[in-house]
């Protein structure tokens, strides 16, 4: 799906429908494509927090994955905030650092706050 971001971009309502897919595949392919046709905030933020709703921790790798594109997009994805500190605990392997690095980006005084320890 993220190499079909590349041909047309009229492809992006078809990618914001499979952010919450049942297969994990298609929901990071979506997600990797809509970041790489750079996406406004406005409409990526939202759709990439519904999968986290949709997901929870669940999805480790696509947890880990979605981090980064959160924080490329740094103070708009403020809204993702609360399930970042909430991921900071996570008993997944990789999860809370993937969720400290983005919050370091987005929003670090919610990370000293949440986490001072870190």
């Amino acid at each position: 799906l993220s190499y079909l971001a590349k041909l047309d971009p009229r492809i992006e309502p078809f990618l914001l429908g499979k952010i919450t897919d049942a297969d994990p595949r298609v929901r990071e392919g979506a997600a990797v494509g809509l970041c790489r046709m750079k996406v406004a905030a406005p409409k990526i933020v939202p759709t990439l927090l519904k999968w986290f709703d949709a997901m929870g921790d669940d999805d480790e790798d696509g947890v880990i994955m979605i981090m980064p594109l959160l924080a490329g997009y740094g103070d708009a994805s403020r809204a993702a905030v609360p399930h970042l500190v909430k991921l900071l605990k996570s008993p997944a392997k990789g999860v809370p650092y993937a969720a400290k690095s983005a919050l370091e980006k987005i929003d670090p005084e919610a990370l000293k706050t949440a986490a001072p320890a870190l």
